[in-house]
């Protein structure tokens, strides 16, 4: 199995190699060599980032975490409800039975009730 060619990347504007794997960068890491990933990032498997570098990393990129979801009001939610899916579709029969019902009114002029059940 042969591994693509890797693109190089202008590493000169990185302070300390730190940054070398923006987003400028062909996301391969998952498929490039170990001793090829360490050297792109400047670090190893044994010692890891130096504290210069995860400074650096962490004033770049902020805190490794998960950023939460944007909440949606409840009035929000409600009228997304209200307006998608199955919701339209029954709306949309109501409207068609009232329109039925007020043509067999006006056909009839009152409509039998028996009828009806």
């Amino acid at each position: 199995m042969q591994i693509p060619q890797v693109l190089e990347e202008d590493t000169s504007s990185c302070q300390d190699g730190v940054g070398a794997a923006t987003s400028d960068t062909v996301e391969e890491e998952h498929i490039i060599q170990l001793e090829e990933l360490f050297a792109r990032l400047n670090t190893s498997a044994d010692n890891g980032l130096t504290e210069v570098q995860a400074r650096n990393l962490y004033a770049v990129n902020g805190p490794n975490a998960i950023t939460p979801l944007q909440q949606r009001s409840e009035i929000v939610k409600f009228f997304r409800h209200l307006v998608g899916g199955f919701s339209l579709l029954l709306l949309a029969a109501s409207v068609l039975s009232f329109v039925a019902y007020a043509i067999q009114i006006y056909a009839d002029n009152i409509p039998d009730t028996e009828e009806n059940l």
